[in-house]
């Protein structure tokens, strides 16, 4: 911005100089400003109860917490920005600053599928346990998962082939997957190809490159896992079991036009037989 500065002073046209120094207009003329949430009352009081009743857990959780109830409310966004600006724990993920990947397309169900590993804590009794979950990208329908204490390569299998009974066949191909053991396994490799899908990994460091797994990853912690403190394995396989349902059933998705997956799965079958 500076260069730009002084080529202007130096009788330099603003459109050459920006050019020459690869600046663009829009960065050119952009100005910041500074927003500030009204606040509302009732909501800072909610969030603050939340954080009362959880002291124990760290802020993040209570963020999670507090957005949950919110959303229900139809407030996400205020409830987010109250806690953001008040201090009262992080309600989001910071920015990445790696290039941006250019996703994957799929044009038809069961096409591409993607699959990816998250961590859930269940209490103190089970500790950290692994769930795997399938995720079809044309459709977002969450096709399967299973939660398991160990993430052996046969619990990879077990999921692909709950994929297999839910939808009557897996995809052409299977990427982009996280260079995982369970899935860089031969036992895991060979049974894909019996099957007659395809399989690849994505770039290590690069999650973006699986993006629509991490996100779903991060919808299901944000608006089922986090809200509950689990005591133990089965009180969590319980919430995932109804998360499972709702996800595909009942929550209305951005991607699909505000429709939820089963729904949009179920017209595009009625207009393309």
């Amino acid at each position: 911005m500076t260069a730009v500065q002084e080529m202007v002073r130096q009788d330099a046209s603003l459109t050459k100089a920006l050019k020459w120094c690869g600046v663009t207009r829009k960065r050119w003329y952009y100005k910041p400003k500074a927003r500030k949430t009204a606040v509302d009352p009732d909501m800072l009081q909610m969030i603050q109860q939340i954080r009362e009743e959880r002291a124990l857990l760290r802020d993040q959780k209570n963020g999670r917490g507090s957005v949950q109830k919110a959303w229900h409310a139809g407030q996400p966004q205020t409830c987010t920005a109250h806690i953001q600006e008040n201090g009262l724990g992080s309600a989001g993920a910071p920015q990445s600053t790696k290039t941006r990947w250019k996703h994957v397309k799929a044009t038809r169900p069961n096409q591409i599928w993607e699959t990816d590993i998250t961590y859930i804590w269940c209490g103190p009794a089970d500790g950290w346990c692994y769930c795997l979950n399938v995720l079809d990208i044309f459709t977002r329908q969450w096709i399967a998962y299973r939660l398991s204490t160990l993430a052996t390569t046969d619990v990879a299998r077990v999921t692909s082939g709950c994929c297999l009974c839910r939808q009557a066949g897996l995809p052409d191909a299977y990427p982009p997957v996280r260079q995982r053991s369970q899935y860089a396994s031969k036992k895991f490799r060979k049974s894909m190809s019996l099957l007659g899908t395809s399989l690849a990994f994505i770039r290590t460091h690069t999650p973006e490159q699986n993006g629509h797994i991490e996100s779903f990853h991060g919808t299901l912690k944000l608006e089922y896992i986090w809200p509950h403190d689990f005591a133990n394995y089965q009180e969590a396989e319980a919430v995932i079991a109804a998360a499972f349902r709702d996800y595909n059933q009942a929550r209305p998705h951005s991607a699909l036009k505000y429709v939820p997956p089963d729904e949009f799965m179920a017209t595009w079958d009625a207009e393309h037989k």
